[in-house]
């Protein structure tokens, strides 16, 4: 009877946690949903929920990091130049601990990390995407079958160095019949390798037909 008893109380509380969760959503998505223009007070509820749920072991907050990731970037673009680079870096601190606490959204998760370091590159000229991308591809053998959250992160990887050095190339400042040999290598390796790991990459393709 005690088992019997226990189990029912068991399955009760149970609904009940899954009831909580799912109107704790929805009260999130509504708080948040009143202070859309408010950024900072945004930021506050969103790290509130956050600490919340880390307080009680759950890791069930990608939301709450997405919405603080968001808010980051907005107020980062309106800030003082001065502050932008140290804002940029607390939106990629947001969507690294993403990709760690929910390894299927880890894919958008470095997409939008990438999105950071391009800002970061633009502010510093510190080659911060360069770097982590070129750390993305070292970690990974493009020419063994891969997963496919890795697979796109490494495709997403090519993409951004291929952006990064197509540039360089086309404003080098030697002749333009003969632009600068190293980046045009680069270009060459970054997009036949691109070409492996996903034959149809369409901006693989444009590349290679620019390069030569």
């Amino acid at each position: 009877a005690d088992v019997t008893e226990s189990a029912i109380k068991v399955k009760r509380l149970t609904r009940q946690l899954e009831n909580l969760k799912a109107n704790e959503d929805i009260i999130v998505k509504e708080h948040t949903r009143l202070y859309v223009d408010n950024y900072d007070r945004k930021i506050s509820i969103a790290n509130f929920y956050i600490d919340k749920k880390k307080s009680f072991g759950r890791n069930d907050y990608v939301e709450e990091l997405n919405q603080l990731g968001a808010a980051l970037a907005v107020k980062a673009e309106a800030v003082d130049t001065t502050k932008m680079v140290s804002l940029w870096k607390q939106v990629d601190a947001v969507y690294e601990e993403m990709a760690q606490v929910s390894p299927n959204d880890a894919p958008l998760a470095l997409y939008y990390r990438l999105l950071c370091m391009q800002k970061i590159d633009e502010l510093t000229k510190e080659k911060t995407g360069v770097e982590f991308c070129e750390g993305i591809i070292a970690a990974n053998d493009i020419y063994t079958p891969m997963v496919t959250m890795t697979r796109n992160n490494v495709i997403t990887a090519h993409e951004y160095l291929i952006y990064y050095y197509y540039d360089l190339w086309r404003n080098s400042n030697t002749v333009k019949k003969k632009r600068n040999k190293k980046y045009h290598a680069s270009l060459e390796k970054l997009s036949g390798d691109l070409m492996v790991v996903d034959p149809n990459n369409n901006l693989a393709m444009q590349i290679t037909t620019l390069i030569y």
